[in-house]
Parts: C-alpha cells; structure tokens; sequence
C-alpha cells in the first residue's frame, strides 16, 4: 500500500496512461479505493505523504518509449549532414562563423548561390525534420494534447502544419515582393531566412536526440536551452533582417510591414495559442 494511489473521482482515468511513478487506482465509488485511501491516510504519517517507488518499479516515460522512431529519423538527419561533411567540408564551420563575422555571412551568402547550393538544401530539410520534432518532444513531455495524438501520428501531424505554413509565408514573401516592387530585398530576406534555418536545424537535432534518452528530471533545463538557442538564433535573423531593410530607406515601409505581418505577428499569435 505505499506505491498506491486511490482516487475518488472517475475523471482521474487519464493518469493511468500518465508516466507518474505511481500506481493508480481509479474509480468512482469503488469500497476497494475508498478502504484503501482510508487506510494510507490513518497509518501513513503526514511528512511522508508523498512516497517514490523504487528505480527498479518505475516505469519509462512515455517519451522514452517512442524513441526508437524518433531515434530513426534523427539518423536521417545525421545522414544529411553526413553528405554535407563530404560534399562542402567547411560549409558548416563557416556556417557558424557567420553569426559572429560580417565578412562570413556574405561568403556564406554567396556560396549558398554559387557551389553549396545542395548542402543548403539539405540542411533546410534538416531544419523541417528538427523543428517538428522538438515541438512533438515539448508536447509529449509536457502532456499537452492534441487530436488526441501522442506517437508518430502526431509528429506527422505537426510536421504538416509546420511544412504547410511555411510554404504559405515564403509564398506571401513573394508575392509582396512583386505588388511593392521590393523583389532585391525580399530575395536577400529569404538568403537570409535560409542561413538562420540551416543553423538551427543543426544547433536542435542535438536537443531532440537528448530527451527520449535523459532523465525526466531534466526536461524542463533542456527545452530551456533549446528555446534560448532558437531565440537568440531568431533575433539575430532579425537584426540582419533590419540591415537588409536600412541599405535601402526606400523600402522601410514595406519591409517593416513584412516583419510585422509575417516574422513578429506568427510568434505573438502562436504564444497566446
């Protein structure tokens, strides 16, 4: 009876599918519970209310459960970045230094048009297979759901989403870069949007190979590092962003409407969801 949980309200049942490290008895009106939670009470002292099962009896997250799908596609993701290693040997590294040089993120600039045109893409793949699956892994652990969806349904799911508004967003780039007549600028925007999604694609695979494996203990510190890493990624995509903007006043206008409406706006409204 010290690793037994006996509740009184039928609605508890969605704790059995839970990865508490407990055991739960759940039932309405059941004279079973209702004993058994009297009698943890009488005898069980109020300093140690609360007990831990053993290591051996507790049972794996749900998380950690899923990590042989979500194990097999991180795999494809190292073996793009494989293919990069052999096809554009510093492509990565100057990558990188590109966050930190200005000289760099203009060679990277050109180099992404010119000779490591493949590489981009298949970071930017990388980037689609990433993000995805750090939201799926954010969800699963925090118990939020959705269509009432915890595998790889969900993944799937999330990654639909996400490939389908990003193609909207980079069409609307477009196609207000054609009405405003600000096609050179949307263009640099987007060459600018591509290098931030090729790093960070890189900087989460890492995060999101580490959760399935650690303990739950350290969800919440590691998915504090990602968001930080993604946030300080993301604004400094819009600082070059704004660069891009001043090298041409006659496009203020349109191009801090286009940070509002499609960079800034996104964010505010996906926080409040």
């Amino acid at each position: 009876t010290d690793y037994i949980h006996a509740y009184n309200s039928a609605a508890s049942h969605q704790h059995l599918e839970s990865d508490a490290d407990s055991i739960h008895i759940v039932t309405a009106h059941d004279s079973l519970a209702q004993y058994l939670a009297t009698t943890i009470y009488r005898h069980t002292p109020t300093a140690t209310t609360t007990t831990t099962m053993p290591t051996t009896l507790r049972s794996i997250p749900f998380i950690g459960q899923q990590k042989d799908w979500i194990f097999s596609i991180i795999i494809i993701s190292l073996i793009l970045i494989a293919f990069i290693r052999v096809g554009a040997p510093h492509f990565i590294t100057e990558l990188f230094q590109s966050i930190f040089s200005e000289n760099k993120w203009h060679k990277v600039t050109e180099t992404i048009k010119m000779q490591n045109r493949r590489a981009s893409i298949f970071l930017f793949a990388n980037y689609h297979i990433a993000v995805p699956l750090f939201i799926y892994e954010f969800l699963v652990t925090q118990r939020i759901s959705i269509l009432n969806l915890s595998d790889i349904r969900l993944f799937l799911v999330i990654l639909l989403v996400w490939l389908t508004l990003f193609g909207i967003r980079a069409l609307t780039f477009r196609i207000l870069g054609y009405v405003f007549d600000t096609a050179q600028q949307t263009t640099q925007y987007l060459q600018l949007s591509l290098i931030f999604t090729n790093i960070t694609g890189l900087v989460l695979i890492p995060i999101c190979l580490l959760i399935p494996f650690i303990d739950p203990a350290y969800y919440q510190i590691t998915f504090r590092l990602g968001f930080a890493l993604f946030i300080l990624l993301y604004l400094w995509h819009l600082s070059k962003g704004i660069k891009i903007i001043l090298d041409d006043l006659f496009s203020v206008f349109y191009m801090f409407l286009y940070l509002c409406a499609l960079e800034i706006a996104p964010l505010i409204w996906l926080y409040k969801l």
